[in-house]
């Protein structure tokens, strides 16, 4: 496997032919309710959120091919998504 500096990961496959997985997260901040996508031909393998201080977290969940936050303050909404190459 190889991590680049933007935190994509290469990985390698067997001999099945399937190809590298590649993976990267995306990120989104902002105030009380916050979501973000995975872009096209990705595919959402995981999520969360981070606000950064001590406050409830209300909501955290997939949404569509993405992950949606909610908060009582500014928070920034994780997504990580990955494709076959």
């Amino acid at each position: 496997r190889a991590i680049s500096s933007t935190g994509t990961v290469t990985c390698e496959t067997d001999d099945g032919g399937g190809g590298a997985l590649s993976c990267t997260t995306v990120s989104r901040k902002s105030n009380k309710t916050s979501s973000v996508s995975c872009g096209a031909g990705y595919t959402l393998t995981g999520g969360g959120c981070n606000s950064g201080v001590s406050v409830d977290i209300r909501t955290s969940r997939p949404y569509g091919n993405g992950w949606y936050c909610r908060a009582g303050n500014n928070l920034t909404a994780y997504a990580v998504c990955c494709k076959i190459n």
